[in-house]
């Protein structure tokens, strides 16, 4: 097995070509410029290969020196990020915070504070991920998120989670609707259920994997098409292939416009209460960071609010 490339080699070829000369290097590093020499021979002479070559009075990389330089530099960024990461995470500073959003809710509202939080703590890796009906807490009770957003209805039993609520959704905060050529809008409203069984829903799937699955608004032998997300359903009702609800604030500017229809059905969502939660024994301070701010201005809120108007 070949000896393995020390960081300390790593660190005179990054300063050497930096600073352009094994002298020059050698008072960048704090050492004297035989010590820099030396590493550079034992380097080649433990891989038996040629780092630097002479070119004229220069010493110049050769092309596998230049590889080492390339992805030794890459190396040494990974060490110099890893020790970052091990002191912020010694200082309470998570190295990555992931934050769920429910799929009914715009992920562009959380971008602002995403913007304050990376001008506070450029180091701190975000992972944003959008979940659906119980997948909001099955990620956070599994571990997959940090902080969840527009988590429907009471936490599951098992587990400690700190809330915030938003604001309850009104009866009309979503609406059943279809394009204006689609057949169900030909049929006498208020639609009944039966009627309904004819019509294929448009249905975004429930993302929990461990903790039981919901459902709304859709009735039993119905035709499904099933799609990743609201972007997806929303498009799939715009071109026809089926039906159901929407949250009015993705659907107004089409009913607007006329390239949507809202129908009268006899359904009822019942999913009104939403939270904005995290584990109680999460004292992460990125974590805190965005519980704070979302506590001091939380856009969803808002947008929930304007619903209400």
């Amino acid at each position: 097995m070949p000896a393995q490339i020390s960081l300390e080699a790593l660190k005179v070829l990054d300063a050497i070509d930096r600073h352009g000369s094994f002298a020059a290097a050698a008072e960048a590093l704090y050492r004297v410029p035989s010590a820099i020499t030396y590493t550079v021979q034992r380097l080649e002479e433990e891989h038996d290969i040629k780092v630097f070559e002479k070119q004229g009075r220069r010493m110049v990389l050769t092309p596998v020196g230049r590889m080492l330089l390339q992805h030794g530099r890459q190396i040494l960024e990974a060490t110099e990020s890893l020790a970052e990461m091990a002191q912020r995470m010694a200082h309470g500073w998570e190295a990555q915070l992931t934050i769920a959003i429910n799929g009914i809710f715009p992920i562009e509202l959380i971008f602002p504070l995403l913007r304050r939080f990376q001008q506070e703590q450029p180091d701190i890796h975000l992972a944003l991920r959008y979940e659906t009906l119980a997948g909001t807490w099955d990620c956070l009770h599994e571990g997959r998120a940090d902080l969840v957003i527009g988590a429907p209805g009471l936490p599951p039993e098992g587990r400690s989670y700190e809330t915030l609520p938003l604001p309850l959704m009104p009866d009309g905060a979503f609406c059943y609707v279809a394009a204006p050529d689609h057949p169900v809008c030909a049929l006498e409203q208020p639609i009944k259920r039966d009627a309904l069984r004819r019509f294929t829903s448009v249905v975004i799937p429930d993302s929990s994997t461990r903790l039981p699955t919901l459902t709304y608004g859709l009735v039993e032998s119905q035709p499904r098409l099933f799609v990743p997300d609201f972007d997806a359903k929303l498009k799939a009702q715009l071109a026809g292939l089926g039906i159901g609800y929407l949250p009015r604030f993705r659907a107004a500017p089409y009913l607007a416009s006329g390239e949507l229809r809202e129908i009268e059905v006899e359904l009822v969502r019942s999913d009104h209460s939403h939270y904005v939660a995290w584990h109680s024994s999460n004292q992460g301070r990125a974590l805190h960071w965005f519980v704070d701010a979302l506590r001091e201005h939380n856009p969803y809120a808002e947008l929930l609010a304007e619903s209400l108007a």
